[in-house]
């Protein structure tokens, strides 16, 4: 049995049999409830999970409140430790492993922190987007309609929960500006609304003041994106085949006997649209040091 209901201030709580190995085929799920008037704070000590591109198999998935009516703050199987702090009082943490290959597990502490009621706004740099979490009192008393609020990108609006308006914006979306300077990147954008003047009056638009957000990465990494640690990126690579309807052949030992044409599939997985792959050579040999002697066409036209 692993995961229930978690209503005390603080506490703790870790995968099945940690620090032994966790058991295959599991799905837990914490569901943290601190004081209405609290948020809730979640560190990770320990990550050590199966680690894997977008954490198919193994892995620990973050929802800010309820898990069936929240939107997922992220899913982690690497061995960084992040820390995320919720934007009301509930968060829900979901821990899953697969039939094969297990691990360690993780330790995590969480513990109840009061709201600043003169916070008006909130940013989290979190491994593959950013989060701002604006009071609506706040812009209501500067004019703003908080049904009326988007990114640089007009198309991107809010979450709205409670007295809180939410955006979750993946790096590179949303008209985000990225800058690059001394090996460090960093991800800009600003929230948008209008407001209203007498009738008949003209509707202006323009930036609320003091939210404009920064989040700022370093340089390349072949993990994930850790603001202040490393930038991500990933490549995946597959071998296709082509259908056996192609060749007109029949399956059985004439089949298994000839040499299969197969085509090389590499993709680029990363947060930053500006990165590009390479190659640094045309064919592949099963031996590192000779290219010669046998040898395989990666790119004939091209």
């Amino acid at each position: 049995h692993c995961g229930g209901l978690l209503t005390s201030n603080s506490g703790s709580f870790s995968s099945p049999w940690y620090p032994k190995k966790y058991p295959t085929n599991v799905v837990c799920a914490w569901d943290i409830q601190v004081d209405s008037r609290a948020r809730v704070k979640l560190t990770f000590e320990v990550i050590k999970l199966e680690n894997f591109y977008n954490c198919p198999y193994d892995f620990i998935e973050i929802f800010d409140g309820p898990q069936s009516e929240s939107s997922s703050l992220g899913r982690f199987c690497s061995s960084t430790t992040p820390v995320f702090t919720s934007s009301a009082n509930r968060l829900t943490v979901v821990f899953q492993s697969d039939a094969i290959v297990t691990n360690v597990g993780f330790s995590a502490s969480y513990e109840a922190v009061l709201q600043d009621e003169n916070n008006t706004a909130q940013l989290s740099c979190w491994p593959h987007l950013f989060q701002v979490v604006i009071d609506r009192g706040y812009l209501q008393r500067l004019g703003y309609s908080s049904w009326d609020i988007h990114l640089n990108d007009k198309l991107c609006r809010p979450r709205v929960t409670g007295r809180y308006l939410i955006f979750n914006v993946p790096y590179g979306h949303c008209g985000t500006v990225r800058q690059e300077s001394r090996g460090s990147l960093s991800y800009s954008n600003s929230v948008t609304g209008r407001t209203r003047g007498h009738p008949g009056r003209v509707v202006l638009r323009h930036r609320v003041p003091q939210l404009k957000f920064t989040c700022r990465v370093d340089g390349p990494s072949a993990v994930e994106v850790v603001p202040g640690e490393n930038a991500s990126y990933d490549v995946s690579i597959s071998f296709l085949e082509l259908p056996l309807s192609q060749h007109g052949e029949n399956t059985g030992q004439h089949y298994a006997s000839r040499r299969k044409e197969v085509f090389l599939q590499a993709t680029l997985h990363s947060p930053n649209p500006s990165l590009r792959l390479f190659v640094d050579t045309c064919v592949a040999s099963p031996d590192p040091s000779d290219f010669t002697t046998v040898k395989y066409d990666l790119i004939k036209q091209g």
